[in-house]
């Protein structure tokens, strides 16, 4: 996952974007998956890209977390890593398709409308996170 905030604590904003509704309709931050051959960090590059159109540096945050996708027995254990951009407060967001709204929200709003613990711990760890 990749956190885009803006700005340092307590003021910082960060982007929430909402899954449409077949995808799910909750809100999340830039997720996605590595195609074949693509390293974490730039499968991180291509997905802010793709789901908000910006192109800003990316920092590895050194967070590696692991959890089980979907009911099947056994379960699909899924490895996430986390990242972090940061963004002027202007900066300009084009969604991509899997989503259909975003919104620059206060921290303490962002982790209450997060639904996975690894979400909430990449915003958390991306406020702390120097800058490029």
């Amino acid at each position: 996952s990749v956190a885009v905030v803006h700005g340092r604590w307590p003021e910082a904003r960060v982007l929430l974007l909402r899954r449409t509704p077949e995808r799910g309709g909750f809100w999340q931050t830039v997720t996605g998956r590595l195609e074949p051959g693509e390293s974490p960090v730039e499968a991180a590059r291509r997905e802010v890209a793709e789901e908000t159109g910006l192109q800003l540096p990316v920092v590895d945050l050194a967070y590696r977390h692991a959890f089980a996708l979907g009911d099947a027995l056994p379960p699909k254990l899924v490895e996430e890593h986390g990242f972090a951009v940061h963004a002027a407060p202007d900066t300009q967001v084009r969604l991509g398709p899997e989503h259909d709204a975003f919104e620059w929200v206060d921290v303490l709003t962002a982790l209450t409308r997060l639904p996975f613990r690894g979400l909430r711990e990449t915003v958390i760890r991306a406020l702390e996170a120097p800058r490029p």
